[in-house]
């Protein structure tokens, strides 16, 4: 398994972290880290093994720049239908997102975090 713990804005943890805040701006969520978070992904991948190997990309932010549309562009790249499969959560149908998880900072007193997995074939 190839953990990619990205570096991120921390949004989802800013109630223990709060003067995080002060330091963000909306370039830094919605280009700068992404394009940092994306290029540590497609780096980690070429570091699983095939067949069987293991890849999952985490982020403490409730940002779906640093989230949902990262594992967009993943899934999107040349190459990525014949290399690599959903690593999906109980057996869950093939949905767009079934191999995902977030927590939000609002339920049951948790930290926001985000988690996507893929299985090279």
């Amino acid at each position: 398994v190839v953990l990619v713990d990205a570096p991120c804005s921390s949004t989802g943890v800013l109630r223990r972290r709060p003067s995080q805040r002060y330091m963000l701006n909306e370039e830094d969520i919605a280009i700068n880290f992404p394009l940092i978070q994306e290029e540590i992904l497609m780096n980690a991948s070429n570091l699983v093994k095939s067949s069987g190997g293991r890849l999952v990309y985490a982020t403490c932010s409730i940002s779906t720049h640093e989230n949902d549309e990262i594992v967009t562009k993943f899934e999107n790249h040349d190459g990525f239908r014949e290399n690599w499969e959903r690593w999906h959560f109980n057996d869950e149908s093939d949905n767009i997102f079934s191999h995902c998880r977030a927590t939000v900072p609002t339920a049951g007193g948790c930290d926001g975090f985000f988690i996507a997995r893929w299985k090279r074939r």
